[in-house]
C-alpha cells in the first residue's frame, strides 16, 4: 500500500529533505482514502450520566453503529469521520503499545469545556475521554497524538495490573506516586533530564518540574519512541 511505503520512507530516508517530501505524501494519501470512505454513521442510543469530576456530570449516549463501548456527549455535534480516525487511532495505539484489543477502553467523547483537556485516561475504570477536536491536526500538531499519549497511560496501568495491583479511587494517589517512581527511572536511563527534556515538548518541560514522571514518559513515548 502507497500509505505504507511513503510512511517507511519518511521514517527511515537519512535526507532530511526526503523524509518531509515522504510524510507529505503519505498525508496527501491518506486524505484520499479518508475522503473516499463510507464512515459509520452517528447513532445514538441508550443514555448514561458520568462524573467527570466532583462537579461535573455529563449526559452521554452510546453509539450503536461501532461494537466496542464508545458514548458521545449530548453536547457534542461530532461528524463519522472524526469519530472513525479517534476510534481509528486508539486502536492503532493498543496495538502500538502492545495491548490486547480485548482490552479496549470505553471511549467518551465530550466537549472542551467539559473535559477541560485534549484527552485523559482514567485507570480507576479503564475509560478514555477525548475532545473532538484532536482530529484536527491544525489544533494538536499531528493527528493521533493524543490517542497515543492517552494509551500509553493505559500501558502505564496494565503494567502495574500486571503486578497485581488493583487501581481503584481510594488507592489512585498511591498509584500514581509509585508509577512517577518508575518512570523517574525510566527517563533517567533515558538520559532525559532538566536540560534536555524540553527537546521533547514545552509540555513534557513542564511536567518534568512538576514532578509528573508518567506524563513526561508518556510524551516521550508518543513523540520520540512512536516515530522510530
Amino acid at each position: 500500500m502507497l500509505v505504507d511505503q511513503f510512511d517507511r520512507l519518511s521514517r527511515y530516508s537519512l535526507d532530511p529533505d526526503n523524509q518531509k517530501m515522504y510524510a507529505a505524501r503519505k498525508e496527501q494519501w491518506e486524505q484520499q482514502l479518508s475522503d473516499s470512505q463510507e464512515y459509520r454513521p452517528i447513532i445514538r442510543d441508550d443514555s448514561k450520566t458520568i462524573e467527570v469530576r466532583p462537579d461535573t456530570k455529563v449526559d452521554v449516549k452510546k453509539i450503536n453503529t461501532y461494537q466496542e463501548d464508545i458514548y458521545v456527549s449530548d453536547n457534542v455535534d461530532i461528524k463519522p469521520r472524526t469519530l472513525h480516525e479517534i476510534y481509528t487511532n486508539t486502536v492503532k495505539a493498543l496495538k502500538k503499545w502492545d495491548i490486547s484489543k480485548d482490552r479496549m477502553p470505553e471511549i467518551r467523547i465530550l466537549s472542551k469545556d467539559e473535559l477541560k483537556a485534549y484527552g485523559k485516561y482514567d485507570a480507576v475504570n479503564n475509560v478514555v475521554y477525548y475532545i473532538p477536536e484532536i482530529a484536527n491536526k491544525d489544533i494538536v500538531g499531528q493527528k493521533g497524538v493524543t490517542e497515543y499519549h492517552e494509551m500509553w497511560h493505559m500501558k502505564q496501568a496494565e503494567k502495574f495490573r500486571s503486578k497485581g495491583w488493583n487501581i481503584t479511587k481510594e488507592n489512585y494517589s498511591e498509584y500514581i506516586r509509585e508509577l512517577n517512581k518508575e518512570c523517574k527511572k525510566t527517563i533517567d536511563a533515558l538520559g532525559i533530564n532538566e536540560y534536555n527534556v524540553g527537546k521533547i515538548s514545552d509540555y513534557a518541560k513542564k511536567m518534568y518540574f512538576a514532578n509528573r514522571y508518567d506524563e513526561v514518559e508518556a510524551e516521550y513515548m508518543t513523540l520520540i519512541k512512536r516515530k522510530g
